[in-house]
């Protein structure tokens, strides 16, 4: 690492006034990821914005940093297209002998020279943000002459007042729904999709392209779907937006994915389910080897689950692995991996396994090969949690046998299985009757209910005979949501609307 910047990522640490656990986390991590700078992780963990690491950095290096109005107003495409993308670089209005550059890279001093040779000037650097670089580059260099200065401006504004908005609202998602006049953006709060507000369709282009900017997307394609990902500022934190457009015939649809640590981390005790419940899982999660199944339909807080049942255990004792598509939320501590066109599941399970792991996380079992490697896991001395699509706990067996997984097989590694779904809460101030906090809903919020089996030699004997496993049960769907409903939790109406019984 250029000796500069490490001097200089540790005086970030030093004087970002974090607490002390926080800094041993960042600490920690590092050494977990030496390839990955302390600002990424510190971004990533949402312990600081981008802007505050730039503004400290400026003050050390007293080196100037600029915004990306800043940069709107003084960047010239004074460098060739090529050379600004490759070095990452924006030239402003000379001033005296020296060039003016705008840098994402600002402290790496033979990058200076190449510029300063390609300019034939010596070149005082500026500090800028990359994704503020990103959008100001293709402004300057790409459509300039699509859209006037002052549309970009509005789109840059349209899209944080949207995002911050759906950050507010604690919205999951934010859809972009372009109609043949109109277009109208909904947030997905607790589950349901709500208007929010409509745009005139001339204010869409503008929007798109400065969503497009920050997520590292081609703007010029509107054709095929893309995907891409965009960190936006949002008060003291940063919140990991991952982004989707997808062609229709009245124009390009976009889906949001809010991922916010603050709101969407949960401990177990949290997710809502009962005490005994929550307890026993706990416990099960201690066990050293063997598999935990978890199912229910997308959109069921599967994932919330399983990551508060992985931060229940020590990952200073031990190396907990996962695979997911997509990693939601950065857990310290563990090493996250996400499967790719390139890495499968199944070539996931494979590959971790030489990593000498204790506890691995399958984000889904979706095909034979990953039942059989997942499987093969919980057999040779690791715990293994894994989550399924089946309608309840009680057909895991057969899903899994229809995967070419034996039923003695089954019976050696299946430790517990848990089917689960997430029903509103009645608002805690109108208790249901709608009112400004809940915006006339009656609801605010989501709790977790769930059915569990934890296996014990009656039921292995059932399961490897392949008898009806309800009557093991430690808690049914059906239970869980009449104490729900006994605790003025939710009504039945919300039971009837998810789970499809009253």
């Amino acid at each position: 690492m250029n000796p500069l910047k490490s001097t200089l990522e540790h005086y970030l640490l030093e004087n970002l006034n974090l607490d002390p656990k926080t800094v041993q986390d960042i600490r920690f991590e590092h050494s977990l990821y030496p390839e990955k700078t302390l600002s990424e992780i510190m971004i990533k963990k949402g312990s600081v914005t981008k802007e505050k690491i730039l503004t400290l950095l400026s003050e050390k290096t007293s080196l100037p940093f600029l915004t990306r109005e800043d940069l709107l107003e003084k960047a010239q495409p004074i460098l060739s297209k090529d050379n600004a993308q490759k070095w990452k670089a924006l030239a402003l209005q000379s001033q005296g002998d020296k060039a003016q550059v705008a840098l994402v890279d600002f402290d790496n001093l033979p990058l200076c020279d190449d510029i300063a040779d390609a300019i034939k000037k010596p070149v005082r650097p500026f500090i800028m943000a990359e994704e503020d670089f990103a959008y100001v580059f293709e402004y300057l260099y790409g459509n300039k002459g699509t859209h006037t200065e002052k549309q970009h401006d509005e789109g840059i504004s349209l899209l944080h007042d949207m995002i911050s908005s759906g950050i507010r609202h604690h919205a999951s998602d934010i859809h972009l729904q372009p109609l043949e006049d109109r277009i109208v953006i909904k947030n997905r709060v607790d589950g349901m999709l709500r208007e929010e507000r409509t745009l005139p369709k001339q204010a869409y282009a503008p929007l798109l392209s400065a969503l497009k900017v920050c997520a590292h997307l081609d703007v010029g394609e509107s054709r095929k779907p893309q995907h891409g990902r965009y960190l936006h500022p949002f008060a003291d934190r940063t919140v990991d937006l991952r982004i989707s457009t997808h062609p229709t015939i009245l124009g390009e649809n976009i889906v949001i994915r809010i991922l916010d640590k603050m709101h969407g981390l949960k401990s177990l005790d949290e997710l809502g389910f009962s005490k005994k419940m929550s307890s026993d899982l706990q416990k099960l999660v201690q066990q050293p080897s063997g598999m935990i199944i978890i199912t229910g339909p997308t959109g069921s807080g599967k994932t919330t689950t399983l990551y508060a049942l992985l931060r229940t255990l020590d990952h200073h004792k031990l190396n907990i692995m996962t695979l997911e598509d997509p990693v939601e939320y950065h857990i310290p501590g563990i090493r996250q991996t996400e499967v790719s066109q390139n890495l499968s599941y199944a070539d996931g399970v494979k590959s971790l396994l030489r990593q000498d792991p204790d506890v691995i996380l399958v984000g889904e079992i979706r095909d034979e090969e990953t039942a059989n490697m997942a499987l093969r896991a919980s057999m040779t001395g690791h715990l293994v949690l894994a989550t399924l699509h089946t309608p309840d706990v009680f057909t895991v067996p057969a899903r899994l046998r229809d995967l070419g997984i034996s039923l003695d097989v089954l019976a050696s590694n299946l430790l517990g299985m848990v089917s689960q779904r997430l029903l509103r809460k009645y608002c805690p101030k109108c208790g249901g009757n709608g009112c400004s906090e809940c915006t006339g809903t009656g609801y605010q919020g989501r709790v977790s209910v769930g059915e569990y089996l934890i296996f014990d030699e009656a039921s292995l004997q059932s399961l490897k005979s392949g008898d009806d496993l309800k009557k093991y049960a430690a808690l049914t769907l059906q239970q869980d949501c009449k104490e729900k409903i006994q605790l003025g939790i939710t009504s039945r109406e919300e039971i009837q609307r998810v789970c499809g019984f009253e």
